[in-house]
Parts: C-alpha cells; sequence; structure tokens
C-alpha cells in the first residue's frame, strides 16, 4: 500500500460548506498545505469556479492564476488550490473587486463584496502569546503569522486589526464582555452577538454565552468565539442578514411576508406629460390604493421628494441617453449615485426606500438597434461600483429592465425560447453580472402585444379568460399568453445557463384607448385575470409555485408626451386618466374598496376650443393635422375612443387638444380664423374633449415630443 498522505480528495468526503454536487464527479479538489486547515478553508479553484463563476474549467482557472490576477491578503497566488479561508481577502484587481469570507447563518462559507478600504485590513484572532530568543515576544494568529513586538495587552483570544500591505498591528480588540463577535464553529457558526458573560468550570471548556440583535441568546465554546469589534459596532461590513439566525418559526413567517409582498402588485409611474399630475397628489394617489412599490423611468427630484417619508419602496431610472457617458466615466457614474441614490437614501430626515436602480429603459428593444445596448454592461458595472463606493450595495440592487423582444420563439412554442441572437452575449454578460450581485432579471411582459402583433393570439387566451383555447407544449399546456411568454423566457435563460434566476415583470399592463381591443373593458378583465393568476402563486408550467418576485403594473396614469413609434396606445397605459381618475373599478389590495380617485384636483377653466362651422373650412383639415404634429390625437386613432365621431368632429377634437396643452391661450385657438372658444363641453358619448390640468410642474416636467409616426394615419382620418 503506498504510503503518505493522499494527493486526492473524494467529492463525497469534502466539506459541505463548499456546496458541491455530489454527482458532478467522484473527486474535489483537495486543498494545499496553508494557513488554513483543510475543512476550514475554501480552494481558489471553487471561488473562481463554482461562487464567482469567472471560469468554467480547471484550466481556464489555472489562466487566470498564471495571469497573477488573484490576489489574497495583498498577495498574488498563483496555486489554483490554495486555501483561502475565515477573514482573508480575495481581491481581483482586473475587475476592481474585492471579497472577504465570511460564514453565512448555516456555516457556509459567503464570499462578501467589501470596498477598497475595508480590504487593506483583516482581523487576525490571537492564538498564543510567547517568548522567543532573547526574550523576543511574538504572538501567533489563526492564519498562521507570527508577529513581532506586539503590544503588551494583547492576550489570547484578542482580536487585532492587522495593515495587509505593511504586515503590522494597527489596532485590537479585547475579548472582553459586551463585544461583537461572530462564530465559527460549531452549530452556531456564522452567527453574530455581543458577549453576554463567560462560564468556567472546572474540567470543561470555557463557554461563551452571546446574545444577537434579536435578542436571541445561544451558548459555544470559547474556542469558536471571534471578537470582530468593540461594542456593539463590528469593525468590517457584514453579509445580508447582519449574522441573526432565525428559528423555522421566523423564517417561515418572513417567507410568508415576502409571498404576501410578491402578491402585491407594483406600479409604474411615468412622467411623460404636459400637464402632470402633481406629485405629491401622486404620491397620495399611490398610497390611497395601497399601491407598495412603484417604479420610476428617471430620477426626478421633485418626485422623489414627494416620495420621501411614504415607505413606498421605489425603483430608480437611469434614461438610454446618459448611459454612454456613465459606460465611459466612472466619476459620472459616481456623481448620478450620489445625486439620485445616496442624498435620498440617508437617515437625515424623512428618506425614500430605494432598492433597485434601473440602469436603461428597455436599451435591448429591437427598434434602438445598436444605439443603447453596447453601454449597459459597462454602466451598471460602473454604478454598481459607485453603490459599493458609497456603502449601498446591501441596499440597493442593479438592474436592466429588458424588453418584450429580447427573447423570442419562432415556433411560438416556449420549449424553443432563446435571446436575440444581436444580443445574445451581451444577455450572458448581463445575467453574469446580476447573478454575482443577488439581483433579478427585470423584463416586460406584454399579452396585448402578443395580440396586436400575432394573429394565433386570440383576446380570449390574452385576458386570462376560462373560455381560451389551450395551447400544449412538451406535455404542458398553456391557458394563457402571460405563462406562454414567461416559460419561453425561462427556456432563454436556460439555454445560456441561467435557469434559476429570479424574474421581476417589470411592465405589464392593457392599455385602455388608441387601437382595437384596447378598451377599459378589456383592461378591467386583464388586471382580474393577472390578480388571480399571481395570487394563486401556481406559477407557470416551467415554474411552478414560483411566480415572479415583483410584477409591476404599466402604468398609473396616461401620459400624452409618450413615443407613440409603437402605436397610439401607447399613452394610454394608465389604470387612471391623467388627472387621476379611474378607468375602472378593481381591487388592488386596498380591501373591499374600489380604486381611490385623485382628490382636490386643479383643472384649467371650463373651456374648449372647436371649429367654427361659420367659416370656410376647406383647410381644416390641414390645421387640425398640424394641431396632431404637436397635440394628443390618439384617441382618434382606429379602434380608438374618438375614431367614430365623423368631420367636422374630428377637426375640433384635435383643435382642442392642441388649445388645451398651451394652457387654453387663445392664440392656441386660432387656427387662421378656424377656431372658437366655447364654454359648452363638445363631448360626444365616449369621446371625451379633455380640459387639461392647472399645474406649476407642466414645464419642468414636460419632455420633448417624438415625431410623430402615424401623421399621414392621422391625415386620412381627418378627411373622411
Amino acid at each position: 500500500m503506498a504510503r503518505g498522505l493522499k494527493k486526492h480528495l473524494k467529492r463525497l468526503n469534502a466539506p459541505k460548506h463548499w456546496m458541491l454536487d455530489k454527482l458532478g464527479g467522484a473527486f474535489a479538489p483537495k486543498p494545499s498545505s496553508g494557513p488554513h486547515k483543510s475543512r476550514e478553508c475554501l480552494p481558489l479553484i471553487l471561488i473562481l469556479r463554482n461562487r464567482l463563476k469567472y471560469a468554467l474549467t480547471y484550466r481556464e482557472v489555472q489562466s487566470i492564476l498564471m495571469q497573477r490576477h488573484v490576489m489574497v491578503d495583498g498577495k498574488v497566488r498563483t496555486d489554483k488550490t490554495y486555501p483561502s479561508g475565515f477573514m482573508d481577502v480575495v481581491s481581483i484587481p482586473k475587475t476592481n473587486e474585492n471579497f472577504r469570507l465570511l460564514y453565512d447563518t448555516k456555516g457556509r462559507f459567503r464570499l462578501h463584496s467589501v470596498r477598497d478600504d475595508e480590504a487593506k485590513f483583516k482581523l487576525c484572532k490571537v492564538r498564543s502569546v510567547q517568548f522567543g530568543q532573547k526574550g523576543i515576544p511574538y504572538l501567533n494568529t489563526y492564519d498562521g503569522r507570527t508577529i513581532r513586538y506586539p503590544d503588551p495587552l494583547i492576550k489570547a483570544n484578542d482580536t487585532i486589526k492587522l495593515d495587509l500591505e505593511a504586515n503590522k498591528i494597527t489596532d485590537f480588540i479585547k475579548f472582553d464582555v459586551g463585544n461583537v463577535v461572530m462564530v465559527t464553529g460549531g452549530r452556531n457558526r456564522g452567527r453574530v452577538g455581543v458577549i453576554k458573560n463567560r462560564e468556567k468550570h472546572k474540567g470543561t471548556f470555557e463557554t461563551i454565552h452571546v446574545q444577537d440583535a434579536l435578542g436571541h441568546e445561544f451558548a459555544t465554546r470559547l474556542g469558536n468565539v471571534f471578537t470582530i469589534g468593540k461594542g456593539t459596532k463590528p469593525w468590517i461590513s457584514l453579509p445580508k442578514g447582519k449574522g441573526i439566525k432565525l428559528t423555522i418559526l421566523e423564517e417561515a413567517k418572513k417567507r410568508l411576508a415576502a409571498q404576501a409582498a410578491a402578491t402585491a402588485l407594483g406600479v409604474n409611474w411615468g412622467t411623460m406629460a404636459s400637464h402632470p399630475l402633481p406629485p405629491p397628489k401622486v404620491v397620495e394617489l399611490l398610497k390611497s390604493n395601497n399601491f407598495t412599490k412603484v417604479k420610476l423611468f428617471d430620477a426626478d427630484p421633485l418626485v422623489l421628494e414627494a416620495l420621501s417619508g411614504s415607505n413606498i419602496r421605489v425603483t430608480v431610472g437611469i434614461p438610454n441617453t446618459m448611459l454612454k457617458s456613465l459606460n465611459s466615466s466612472k466619476k459620472a457614474a459616481e456623481s448620478w449615485v450620489h445625486d439620485n441614490v445616496t442624498r435620498y437614501v440617508s437617515n437625515s430626515g424623512s428618506r425614500v426606500r430605494i432598492e433597485y436602480v434601473a440602469v436603461g429603459d428597455e436599451p435591448f428593444l429591437q427598434t434602438y438597434g445598436e444605439q443603447f445596448y453596447p453601454f449597459v454592461i459597462g454602466a451598471a458595472i460602473n454604478v454598481q461600483n459607485a453603490l459599493l463606493k458609497a456603502k449601498l450595495e446591501s441596499m440597493v440592487k442593479v438592474v436592466v429592465p429588458c424588453s418584450f423582444d429580447a427573447f423570442l420563439s419562432e415556433s411560438e412554442l416556449p420549449s424553443k425560447g432563446h435571446f436575440r441572437a444581436d444580443i445574445n452575449k451581451t444577455m450572458i454578460h448581463l445575467l453574469t453580472f446580476l447573478t454575482k450581485h443577488s439581483s433579478p432579471f427585470f423584463v416586460t411582459i406584454s399579452p396585448f402585444l402578443s395580440l396586436h402583433q400575432n394573429k394565433n393570439i386570440s383576446l380570449n387566451f390574452a385576458l386570462f379568460k376560462d373560455t381560451a383555447k389551450s395551447r400544449n407544449n412538451s406535455h404542458r399546456a398553456y391557458k394563457n399568453s402571460f405563462d406562454l411568454s414567461y416559460d419561453t423566457l425561462v427556456t432563454a435563460l436556460s439555454s445560456v445557463g441561467f435557469s434559476r434566476i429570479g424574474i421581476v415583470v417589470a411592465q405589464i399592463g392593457w392599455p385602455t384607448d388608441g387601437a382595437a381591443n384596447a378598451t377599459s373593458a378589456n383592461a378591467e378583465t386583464f388586471t382580474r385575470g393577472l390578480m388571480e393568476h399571481l395570487h394563486s402563486k401556481l406559477g407557470t408550467p416551467l415554474r411552478p409555485k414560483d411566480p415572479p418576485i415583483d410584477t409591476y403594473i404599466l402604468s398609473l396614469l396616461d401620459e400624452d408626451q409618450r413615443s407613440i413609434a409603437a402605436g397610439s396606445f401607447e399613452r394610454h397605459w394608465g389604470l387612471f386618466t391623467f388627472d387621476g381618475q379611474a378607468k375602472y373599478q378593481f381591487d388592488f389590495g386596498q380591501g373591499s374598496k374600489n380604486l381611490v380617485n385623485a382628490q382636490n384636483v386643479e383643472y384649467l377653466p371650463p373651456k374648449w376650443c372647436v371649429v367654427n362651422n361659420n367659416k370656410d373650412l376647406s383647410n381644416a383639415s390641414a390645421s387640425a393635422l398640424q394641431a396632431c404634429s404637436s397635440a394628443d390625437c390618439t384617441a382618434l386613432s382606429p379602434g380608438g375612443s374618438c375614431s367614430n365621431i365623423t368631420w367636422p368632429g374630428n377637426i375640433s377634437y384635435a383643435f382642442n387638444s392642441y388649445y388645451q396643452q398651451h394652457d387654453q391661450s387663445a392664440a392656441s385657438c386660432d387656427f387662421g380664423g378656424l377656431g372658437l372658444i366655447t364654454t359648452m363641453d363638445p363631448s360626444v358619448g365616449k369621446c371625451r374633449f379633455p380640459v387639461e390640468l392647472w399645474t406649476s410642474h407642466s414645464h419642468s416636467f414636460q419632455r420633448a415630443s417624438v415625431l410623430r409616426t402615424t401623421i399621414l394615419l392621422v391625415a386620412a382620418i381627418l378627411v373622411t
């Protein structure tokens, strides 16, 4: 029989905290000799391949290490099985990343991302203090270091703060009652708490009693305790959960609360309106209807100030036009984070509960081509690093909203789902980034657009109706368009190796005007079906009992300045009209009540601009066409609420839309003498001639109008 130490390690015998797939092979990497015990370390190959996923194979790990890209405690390491252990700092200068190895409350190693200033030191537990030759004092640490001439006050079990560059002690923590500790061994490994008392009985181990931040008390041996701070404040940042281990009942309660929060719909709040509802009134509208989550498309200071202290969870957005500058400049990203995140989440005064930063607004949309998506990953990385520098990385996650056309299936079956070929490589980089930072995948699911663009999708199938004909795929039955699109995405994610990433439906809704089937009745049916589907928690055939993490309705209010490149319906996604009035009655979680309208809304005077029938109207259509080029005439589109009014009623609608958008100025109702101001409401049936809002915010919120792609269509309507 061969002598000596074994040079291999059976995978079944590998430490459980390595979290290796037991069926993935016969062997596991055997740690090299080093500062940590073989069962209390994590070899570098597992860090790079299994945890960070920077490599897929042994050879790729070896290549990364031999290029001297990885440092442990400030020293380059090229040994693939080098044993990194508790408190070690793993740095990758090429990606500007630093990680500290800590334990989670289940006793597993956790790669905790830390800032550059925190990566310059590590905490070391003192094993012993001794005297060497010629009486020179020295101490030994848990990671095999020997440091001469320590402070005489440092004793065994104390913790020293070690400058990794100079290899010198800069401070130390006494192992005293009242100091915060982390448990590094035993059943309580990974828990954090404060030492309450020490207990010693003759012939036994010394016992340390610890109390965590929630008041839970537990005891462990002295050798398992590592002091990490003075008093209750740790000297290092801690992973999510802060080392607090919950009981089974507490975990169940937390899980149920998270599920309840997930079924409460969020809503998109856009401000692309010529006369927007004032932000304080919109916040009251959100609170009155129990919306606890809101997604913004930008970071308007007036909106964020209105949300301060509301306890509504917020996603702030970065416009596509900023992606290029944020991609090329770290300072630009840091400045944006400071101005739009840090200043609002500070603990001084009322704060905004910002939980996500959305980098771009559907930058992968096919109609944009390569205008934005080449800059997405770089911008996301720079924003993430800016959050890290601002110490907000654990509070705020970086996400990238993806459009409904980023994934597809030529056969229209979920089993054939994949990402578009032109963005597939970028999507892999994005998903790697999101997984690394525990961020979800934001995506638009649009049953209406599927119906609008695909003749094989029926209206009943899109509206969650029970009478819809099911579609079968791989022995799975699909009863609605939402599940079909969602599982197409799941297959696309699986095809690139990210089958379990969390999904957030960032936009989903049904418009109420501007196109065929875009009606309030259909919108109500769709929303009711969606709510019932989410509340059932049944998930989809490919993700049973696993609904989206969050779902955001598109949108809260109608916006008369949204681009209509995709169709006139784009300005009518709102649950409420532009003035905060509910389009239909529905319960979004406010109990038995119906939707609550905005209160005390201030309008312009009740005046309208109509065509003067006593004038020569031969040029009226040309004037109306000119009015519609800058005003909102989408209700006149085929299938719209005003598509049935005849000439010259449609001319009056165009004139009034222009008149209201220009704050009812007399000059805006001239049209070469064809316009007439009246105090009699010209609305006909379902065709509402609106009176705009009076608001001082109209100019600050007004967005530049996009050139209308439907001018010719409107012209055709007006001359009929």
